[in-house]
């Protein structure tokens, strides 16, 4: 059985990607997580860092999803505190919904846990 590829983004460059039920999480070269349903919806962001979204890694038993920058850091985000509903994405309508991480860019349930810079001559950074 064959599907048809629907065109999810038409101005980033997609360097990486981990699918779902509802769609695609998409790792962007302007250092953004893009949420995308499967038909090009558009769900959600994440915005990560400067550099480009190089790789993720969503673990599904935990919602724990791990991206990696083309400036060296690794970020651990955590979802497992969800919206209303077990929604990943907070619904416009219901602006009174708290997101878990009010220092991140986002309009999701993930919250920055740990994160890892490797810097070349120096030993990894962590906090």
């Amino acid at each position: 059985m064959f599907s048809v590829v629907h065109q999810v983004d038409g101005g980033n460059t997609i360097l990486c990607a981990t699918a779902h039920v509802w769609g695609y999480q998409l790792g962007c070269d302007d250092g953004t997580i893009w949420l995308k349903g499967l038909y090009g919806h558009w769900y959600g962001y994440l915005t990560v860092c400067a550099g480009a979204v190089m790789s993720l890694d969503f673990d599904y038993g935990t919602g724990t999803l791990a991206a990696a920058s083309a400036h060296g850091q690794v970020i651990v985000y955590d979802s497992s505190n969800r919206f209303d509903e077990g929604r990943m994405v907070r619904d416009n309508e219901n602006r009174h919904e708290k997101r878990p991480d009010n220092m991140a860019l986002t309009n999701t349930a993930y919250k920055d846990v740990k994160r890892y810079l490797f810097l070349k001559g120096h030993e990894p950074m962590i906090w």
